[in-house]
């Protein structure tokens, strides 16, 4: 066997997975489903407005955002997910209860997997519900309102 034949032989089979990938990404792309982000904040946080960012673990991505006003303490938004992508929540809020937490994000407490093909399966969307503050790290409590009302309702 010569070697430019091995040669060709083995760029041959590198391509053919390079179109496998290929082909495996794009049908993986085309196999989301509407997820469903409720987003709560406690009676505590009246007055200041809160946003949150929905992440991709892998790749970083930010896939939605969503803005709960001062006066708002619900709000519902759909966006496209993913079998079994990983979610990270970071969320912000203002005005800032001291000058050093200006702009300062808080990460969720955990993850969240979207469930697989075979687990979403007969199912049309997934739903996940996240409250501020109870499922973020680090939250300082507010300073104003009624800091003993501080649970999503």
């Amino acid at each position: 066997m010569s070697y430019l034949f091995m040669k060709k032989t083995i760029l041959a089979f590198f391509l053919s997975l390079s179109v496998v990938n290929i082909a495996i990404a794009q049908s993986e792309a085309s196999s989301t489903f509407p997820c469903y982000l409720q987003f709560n904040k406690g009676s505590c946080w009246q007055g200041y407005q809160v946003d949150l960012q929905i992440i991709d673990e892998i790749s970083g991505e930010v896939i939605t955002s969503i803005r709960l006003s001062k006066e708002e303490f619900q709000q519902q938004q759909s966006f496209p997910c993913r079998p079994e992508q990983e979610l990270r929540f970071k969320a912000t809020f203002s005005p800032a209860i001291w000058e050093k937490g200006q702009d300062q994000w808080y990460d969720a407490k955990r993850v969240v997997f979207v469930p697989s093909m075979s687990m979403a399966e007969g199912k049309k969307a997934w739903l996940l519900k996240r409250c501020f503050h109870h499922d973020f790290l680090s939250v300082p409590l507010p300073t104003q309102g009624d800091v003993g009302r501080c649970a999503c309702e």
